[in-house]
């Protein structure tokens, strides 16, 4: 995960997205460490912990990666109790996980599958599980290495209008459901605005000219804040 995107984080987690960290995907775990250290409620994370495509971990193994996946975790958020769920994140269906957080998830990476139906029903699944108010980051949707996952985040967003993107930058597209949009959007215009960072300098400098141009970038007809 690039520094800035863990920025970004610290961004949302200063308003109230609700209790409850999903990831689905969660690899070695560092995005979750952070989400952990940031966000209160439950912190859960779905990965198939394959060895290579479609080929499962021995049990020993999946073990062991269980175990680096705490470790990480315990390194920014000592004392936080994780839930790993270890399945593939198309076998799942709401009703899998909602009892892991009564209340939904106000944090969800979507980070699994790079192809374009994995993406779908990831998509899918995460905005059932979504907290109202609450914030979806997926990662590659227009990483050139994987293009499933734009074609898949594209396809959903042409079915499905109750997410709505409020924001891209450093190989993320942050979501949130259609009625919150313009409150995430808003938010996401104050950062670039009152930060000081170099992320938040370069992006004022991009806005401007935007501005200049008389010109604000959409996605699937949403406006969003282009982080640079």
């Amino acid at each position: 995960m690039l520094p800035d995107a863990a920025d970004l984080m610290k961004r949302i987690a200063s308003h109230d997205v609700g209790p409850g960290v999903l990831e689905l995907g969660v690899f070695k775990g560092k995005l979750l460490a952070v989400a952990a250290a940031l966000f209160a409620g439950p912190v859960v994370g779905v990965d198939a912990m394959w060895n290579g495509l479609n080929n499962p971990l021995e049990s020993a193994d999946i073990e062991d990666v269980k175990k680096l996946i705490r470790n990480n975790v315990a390194k920014l958020a000592p004392g936080v109790n994780i839930e790993i769920v270890v399945s593939d994140t198309t076998l799942l269906t709401p009703n899998d996980i909602s009892p892991l957080s009564a209340n939904g998830f106000g944090f969800i990476s979507v980070d699994a599958g790079h192809d374009p139906d994995p993406v779908v029903h990831d998509l899918g699944l995460a905005t059932e599980l979504l907290a109202p108010g609450g914030v979806i980051f997926l990662d590659d949707g227009f990483n050139s290495a994987c293009p499933g996952v734009g074609e898949g985040m594209f396809r959903f967003l042409s079915e499905d209008r109750r997410l709505k993107a409020f924001a891209t930058g450093y190989n993320k597209t942050l979501f949130t459901d259609s009625e919150s949009h313009s409150l995430w959007l808003s938010r996401a215009y104050e950062w670039v605005r009152s930060g000081e960072e170099p992320m938040f300098e370069r992006t004022r400098a991009q806005i401007s000219a935007n501005i200049a141009a008389r010109w604000a970038p959409t996605l699937c007809g949403s406006e969003i804040v282009p982080f640079v």
